[in-house]
């Protein structure tokens, strides 16, 4: 994707080609007795305009070679610190995992099924409302924490 300066940088050298290229009798001395003045050219450029307009020309690449770096150097930082909020993620899920994941029984079938018999409908959907609440709390922190989604 073009940036507005970037833009106006590439029209500006294109302009001034076209000017070069269009005048050569101007640019290349070829006209009488080897003058180029405002004259013999109808637009009022002459060497030193277009020496001037390829120096601003060579300072607006440099800044815009400037801004390219500086944008390729933010978006190597963001992709790190993705990959960074990615495996925060996956360390909080396999911790809510391991934490809320049902342990292995000891006992046999007979009490394993006694045991869950014990524990009602109502707890286990009470529980998985508070996990959902304490995950969304996290990922909402997280999110905060990064300014993601913010504005």
């Amino acid at each position: 994707m073009v940036s507005t300066g970037q833009g106006r940088g590439i029209l500006l050298l294109c302009g001034l080609m076209g000017l070069i290229l269009s005048e050569p009798k101007s640019v290349f001395g070829q006209g009488d007795g080897d003058r180029a003045t405002a004259q013999d050219n109808p637009q009022g450029m002459d060497i030193a305009t277009v020496g001037k307009m390829i120096q601003r020309l060579q300072s607006q690449v440099q800044d815009l070679t400037v801004q390219v770096k500086s944008l390729k150097e933010q978006q190597e930082s963001a992709l790190a610190e993705s990959a960074e909020l990615r495996k925060e993620l996956e360390a909080t899920r396999s911790q809510l995992v391991s934490h809320f994941a049902p342990a292995p029984e000891a006992t046999s079938p007979t009490a394993a099924q006694g045991n869950r018999s014990e524990v009602s409908i109502e707890n286990r959907v009470a529980q998985l409302e508070e996990n959902q609440q304490l995950t969304s709390a996290e990922v909402a922190e997280l999110l905060r924490r990064y300014g993601v989604g913010a504005g």
